[in-house]
C-alpha cells in the first residue's frame, strides 16, 4: 500500500466513528479488528454525500504484484465521489489463491467484517445507506452484492459477476475448498457456508432483495453458462414480496468474454445511475418535514453475548435497519431501525431465552453540537396480537416508550406499530 500512498492510517475498529477522517487527499487505511487480520483500504474521501466503495477482480496468473501486498483495482481512476477501495484478506491464506470472494476461513468471515468497517466509516461521515454504492466486476461484483445484502438499502453495480462462486473455474473453486474451507466437501460447504459462496442462497439467508445494478453479457457462453442462466433458473427461489427492493438487469453483448467495460464507459455508466438513485431519493418527503415523521425502534433480547433478533419480515422496504456496535455487549446485540412510513409491520425471531424489548422514541436530531428534541406520536403498538398501546403517546429521543417480554429461543414476534407527528 506505500506503493500506492504516501500516508497510511493504523486504527483500532472501536476508534473509527470518531476519527476525524482527512477530505480531498488519497490516504491508506488499515483496520485492526482484533482478530488478527489486517483489513486494509484506500481512502479518498470529498465533500460528497455519496460514497462509492470499490472491490477488485482476481489477481491474473502472471501478475507481478506481490503475493503479500493489498489489490486495490481502479485505484487511479477519476471518480468524482468520495471513494473507499478494499482489499479482501482472504488472499493472503495461501499463495495460491487468484482471489478470496471475501469467504475468509471457517472461523472468520472477513466480507462481513469488512461490511461492518465499511458502515462504521459511512457512519462517521454521515452518509445514509441509500447513498452508499458498491462497484466491482467478476470477483467484486460478487462481494459488491454481497456487501448490497448485508448493508440494508445500499445500492450495488455488480458487472459480469459470480453469482455461486463454486459454478466458476474449477482450479478457483478447488482453492478456496482446500484453503478456505479446509477442504470439505462441496455438499458440506453449501449446506454450512452456502451464504459466503451463492448470492442466491444470501438473500433467502438475509430474507432481503438487494437494490441491485447487474450488467452482465449473453455473448460469452463461459458467461451465460457458468453465471448468467443459473442465476436465471433460481430466480423463483427468492423471497419475493411487495416490499422488496428490485434487481435491475442489462444484458449487453459487447463480444469481449468476462470482461468489464472500459474506464471512459464505466465511469459514465455508474454516473448515470447515481443520477437516477438521487431523483428516486429526491421524490421523497423533503428534509426539512422527514425529522418530524420519523420513528425510531431500538429492538433487543436481552440476556448473554449470544443472544440478538433476526428479522424475518419489515414491510418497510426504505426502513434502515442497523445493528451498531454500540448496541452489542454481554448482553446481546441489539439492533436499530429508523422510518418516516408512518406504520409497520415487523417480524422477528428471538436467538436464546431472554427478556425482549422494544424502545419507540423519535431520531437522535443534533444541530451545531446540541441535541434538539423530535417530538413524535406513537399511536399504535400491537405485539403478537395484544394491543399494548391504542392511543396516542407523546415521545422524544431521551423521552421513550418501552415495552419487554420474557421470550423463549426461536420465539416469533409480530409487531404492528404506527407513528405521526405531533
Amino acid at each position: 500500500m506505500d506503493k500506492i500512498v504516501k500516508r497510511i492510517i493504523k486504527l483500532n475498529f472501536e476508534d473509527i466513528f470518531n476519527y476525524n477522517f482527512p477530505t480531498n487527499e488519497f490516504v491508506g487505511l488499515i483496520v485492526n479488528f482484533h482478530d488478527g487480520v489486517k483489513y486494509e483500504f484506500l481512502l479518498n474521501l470529498k465533500e460528497d454525500n455519496h460514497l462509492l466503495v470499490i472491490g477488485s477482480g482476481l489477481r491474473q496468473k502472471n501478475s507481478k504484484i506481490d503475493v503479500n501486498r493489498p489489490v486495490f483495482h481502479r485505484w487511479s481512476w477519476k471518480f468524482k465521489e468520495s471513494t473507499i477501495f478494499y482489499n479482501d484478506p482472504t488472499i493472503y491464506i495461501h499463495k495460491d489463491l487468484a482471489g478470496g470472494w471475501g469467504v475468509g476461513t471457517i472461523e472468520n468471515y472477513y466480507l462481513k467484517k469488512i461490511s461492518i468497517i465499511i458502515k462504521e466509516i459511512a457512519e462517521n461521515l454521515k452518509i445514509k445507506n441509500q447513498d452508499m454504492f458498491f462497484y466491482g466486476s467478476s470477483q467484486g461484483g460478487f462481494m459488491s452484492l454481497v456487501l448490497s445484502i448485508l448493508i440494508k438499502n445500499s445500492v450495488a453495480i455488480a458487472e459480469v459477476p459470480q453469482f455461486d462462486v463454486s459454478l466458476f473455474t474449477k482450479s478457483h473453486w478447488d482453492n478456496l475448498r482446500k484453503y478456505c474451507f479446509l477442504g470439505l466437501d462441496e455438499y458440506d460447504i453449501k449446506k454450512k457456508y452456502g451464504e459466503r459462496i451463492d448470492i442466491i442462497e444470501l438473500i433467502k439467508t438475509e430474507k432481503y432483495i438487494p437494490n441491485a445494478y447487474l450488467i452482465l453479457d449473453s455473448s460469452s457462453s463461459f458467461e451465460l453458462n457458468s453465471s448468467i442462466l443459473p442465476f436465471f433458473n433460481r430466480l423463483l427461489e427468492l423471497p419475493y414480496s411487495n416490499y422488496q427492493n428490485n434487481i435491475k438487469i442489462r444484458l449487453d453483448g459487447k463480444n469481449k468474454g468476462h470482461s468489464a467495460q472500459p474506464q471512459e464507459d464505466l465511469l459514465d455508466t455508474i454516473e448515470k445511475i447515481i443520477s437516477l438513485e438521487d431523483k428516486k431519493n429526491s421524490l421523497r418527503l423533503p428534509n426539512v418535514f422527514e425529522k418530524h415523521i420519523t420513528s425510531r425502534i431500538d429492538l433487543k433480547n436481552y440476556g448473554n453475548e449470544n443472544n440478538s433478533i433476526e428479522i424475518i419480515e419489515i414491510s418497510d422496504s426504505e426502513c434502515s435497519v442497523e445493528y451498531p456496535n454500540w448496541f452489542k455487549d454481554n448482553s446481546g446485540e441489539g439492533l436499530k431501525l429508523e422510518s418516516i412510513n408512518g406504520d409497520m409491520y415487523i417480524k422477528l425471531k428471538c436467538v436464546n431465552d431472554g427478556i425482549f424489548s422494544i424502545k419507540l422514541r423519535s431520531i437522535d436530531f443534533v444541530k451545531e453540537n446540541e441535541r434538539i428534541p423530535i417530538f413524535i406520536n406513537f399511536n399504535k403498538l400491537i405485539i403478537n396480537n395484544e394491543i399494548i398501546i391504542d392511543k396516542p403517546i407523546i415521545v422524544d429521543f431521551n423521552n421513550h416508550y418501552v415495552f419487554s417480554k420474557e421470550v423463549k429461543d426461536n420465539e416469533n414476534i409480530e409487531i404492528d406499530v404506527s407513528w405521526g407527528p405531533v
